[in-house]
This record gives structure tokens, sequence and C-alpha cells, in this order.
């Protein structure tokens, strides 16, 4: 069970869920990503991986090394602040250069919702620690219930495994007495409020 509970916990690590959430929104094919081609959508997961996911990931690998933070788990609450911080400076690049690249809003709004995502846990963080797993789950799931309330797609099967999901990683935070049951609902709430939101603003002004 323990094994499970950190696989979980490695795998759907926060640094993750902005990559897997692109990489999903190409599968899922909305209309405003209906025409891109294949090797344009290589290109935005490529910048998606390496300036959401492993620059904050190696900023972290290095805290790690100066004993700076214990693990890439970032257990202790004090050690989460500059990582919160890094990662958010990561997302705003990368909103930067996907304008700059003409790309369509809604690739832009789910980096917004990402940021907004981040910045409320860092601003929590600051006096009480939340689950920013529990953050990222959110987010992933408050992606796709936006998604399936605004357009035509077949969603209630990606959604439920969504949430099933954030059940699994839920409780595996749980398990290994990383959080306790109200800073794992407080992150998913951050989480999917923060997604929501930005989200429906885009449809809302279409």
């Amino acid at each position: 069970m323990r094994a499970l509970a950190l696989f979980c916990s490695g795998f759907f690590h926060p640094i993750f869920l902005p990559f897997y959430v692109m990489l999903l929104a190409f599968g899922l094919q909305p209309y405003d990503l209906l025409f891109f081609t294949p090797a344009l959508q290589i290109y935005v997961l490529l910048q998606v991986l390496i300036i959401g996911t492993l620059l904050p990931m190696g900023a972290v690998l290095v805290f790690v090394r100066m004993g700076r933070m214990q693990s890439v788990m970032a257990e202790n609450r004090e050690e989460r602040n500059l990582p919160y911080l890094i990662q958010a400076l990561c997302l705003a690049s990368l909103i930067f250069t996907f304008r700059n690249n003409g790309l369509p809003s809604l690739l832009i709004d789910l980096v917004v919702g990402a940021l907004v995502a981040v910045l409320a846990a860092w601003f929590i963080n600051r006096r009480w620690k939340i689950s920013a797993h529990s953050v990222g789950m959110g987010g992933l799931v408050g992606f796709l219930a936006a998604i399936h309330s605004q357009t035509d797609l077949a969603m209630l099967w990606p959604l439920g495994a969504a949430v099933v999901l954030s059940g699994l990683v839920a409780t595996a935070r749980l398990y290994l007495n990383a959080h306790d049951p109200a800073q794992v609902y407080a992150g998913f709430l951050v989480g999917f409020a923060s997604m929501v939101l930005v989200l429906l603003g885009y449809w809302i002004n279409l």
C-alpha cells in the first residue's frame, strides 16, 4: 500500500500537472485546437515540458542538493514557498512565450489557470499548509468540468476518471501523513476554482 501511495504521489506530483493538462487538451481536441498539426502539438508540449516542468523541477533538485529542502515532496510548509514562486515564474514565462507565438487563447488560459492556482497555494501556504497535489488534481478536474460545460464533447468518462484519480492521490497523501483532510479538500477546491473561473471567463469573452 505504501508503494502505491508513493507512486501516486510521484507520478501526480503537481510539477507534472501543467504538462498532463496540456497533453489531455490536445487529446480531447476541443474546437479551438482541432486544426493543430502533430508537429505544432509537439512544439507546444515541449515548451510546456521544458519551461513548465523541467526548469522548476531542476530548481527543486538544486534546493534538495543544497540542503534547502529535505526532499522533492517538500513536506515542511516553510520549504514550499520558494518552489511555489519559482513554478509561478516559469508559468508566467510560458504565458509570455505562448502570447508571443500567437497561440490560441485557450492554451494561454490553461497556463493562466495553473498560475492562479500556484499563486493562491503560495499565499495560503504562508500561514497554513495546503496540499499541492490536490491543487494540481483540482485543476485537472476543473479543466475537464469547464470543457464539459461549454462544449458538446463526450466528457463524462474523462471527467469521472479524473475525479477517481483525484480521490486516489488524496488518499495517498493522507496515507503518507503528508496532510490532514482539511488541507487535501482545500487544495482541491483551490485548483478546481482557479481553473474553472479562468476558463469560463475565456468562453464568456468569446
